[in-house]
């Protein structure tokens, strides 16, 4: 009899673009896979990444929990849409993905004690990147949360960062709970032929349209440097309907700042923009360890990223890129302006990147280190 995984995620959109993989590699090593997400984020990726699941072969659900908004968590009909289906499939494995299906499914298992539950941590999220009062209380409730499920016995927690693996192998004691992968690993296949003679001249930032990626440095940034510099593009990559309380409407912007930079919608084949780019900036105030810094290294970009938990991780400073202090529009300005007048450094940086990424993140790695924590939990 076929052993059952849920993955539970946030939307659709991520569990493809960061998990789906694993799921696939779960599925020819016997398992049975359901996929359960909430409601989209962002309706240009969601449906195209339904088609993804669907082109896989494997099963999904979507349930009612909601991703807008500081009350998400608090989704009681989502988490009971959940218990039923765990109550119905009985699956041997829960994996949850992202914080609030970390947050549901760890009040769900409460009622499955003998159900092993497997919790990817790819960032604390929205409630740790601003010293809000009312942020700082929810995420307080959160963490109780996780302080209670670290009693657990089968119990694994995957962290990409050493950054919060300190912090919660400190605070939760867990040992040998913890398992530290960095980064969601990315397929080298699709960055094997890399011309840094036809590098153009392009500044990127691909992330989704919310305060938290520094998008509003960036744009400032672009347009200081366009008043000196006419012959770069500042280019950025995301979701314009992104559903977040952080989303920054670009059409509120002025003239002078529209025409600084160029904006395009997020697409599949991130891949053949970043390998024609020469410079990647990611100005982001927390990360877990962002995918896309790893896709630019090994499309042999140079990297600028801010000194904060995950972004720090995902380059060497001053062999793959440069870091630069979080929310300082000076410090990032410069530091493009220092990457553009001087390509030996691009070339240098962007060369070492790809050669670390095509050693350290490769995806088969990490489907094989997800198969052996499954394995783990039956033998």
């Amino acid at each position: 009899m076929k052993k059952k995984i849920f993955f539970i995620v946030n939307h659709a959109s991520f569990f493809v673009s960061h998990r789906l993989p694993i799921a696939i590699a779960a599925k020819k090593e016997n398992y049975e896979i359901l996929i359960i997400f909430g409601k989209p984020s962002s309706l240009k990726t969601e449906d195209e990444s339904i088609k993804e699941i669907l082109k896989s072969g494997i099963n999904f659900k979507q349930l009612n929990f909601n991703n807008q908004g500081i009350f998400r968590i608090f989704d009681l009909f989502g988490l009971m849409q959940l218990i039923y289906l765990i109550l119905k499939h009985k699956p041997y494995i829960i994996h949850s993905i992202s914080p609030i299906a970390n947050f549901i499914s760890s009040i769900a298992i409460i009622f499955f004690k003998k159900t092993p539950l497997v919790i990817s941590i790819s960032g604390m999220g929205y409630l740790f990147t601003d010293n809000n009062f009312f942020k700082k209380y929810l995420s307080y409730f959160y963490l109780l949360i996780f302080k209670n499920i670290s009693k657990k016995n089968n119990l694994s927690i995957i962290l990409q960062n050493n950054d919060d693996y300190n912090y919660f192998h400190n605070n939760y004691k867990l040992f040998d709970k913890i398992v530290l992968i960095k980064g969601s690993g990315i397929d080298l296949t699709l960055y094997k032929n890399v011309d840094f003679t036809l590098k153009k001249n392009y500044v990127v930032l691909p992330a989704r349209l919310i305060k938290e990626k520094g998008i509003m440095e960036f744009i400032y940034s672009a347009v200081r440097i366009k008043k000196q510099i006419k012959n770069w593009k500042f280019i950025i990559i995301g979701q314009d309907d992104y559903k977040s309380p952080s989303l920054i409407n670009l059409n509120i912007l002025n003239f002078n700042q529209k025409e600084s930079f160029e904006f395009r919608n997020y697409d599949k084949n991130l891949n053949k923009i970043l390998i024609d780019a020469s410079i990647v900036c990611l100005p982001s105030y927390r990360e877990g360890m962002p995918k896309v810094l790893l896709e630019a290294s090994a499309a042999g970009c140079a990297i600028i990223t801010t000194n904060t938990i995950g972004c720090r991780e995902a380059i060497i400073n001053g062999y793959s890129g440069e870091l630069i202090k979080v929310r300082d529009i000076d410090s990032l300005t410069l530091m493009i302006l220092k990457f553009i007048n001087n390509k030996k450094l691009r070339m240098k940086y962007g060369n070492n990147a790809r050669k670390y990424a095509f050693k350290n993140y490769s995806i088969n790695s990490v489907i094989k280190t997800h198969l052996n924590i499954y394995k783990n939990f039956y033998e």
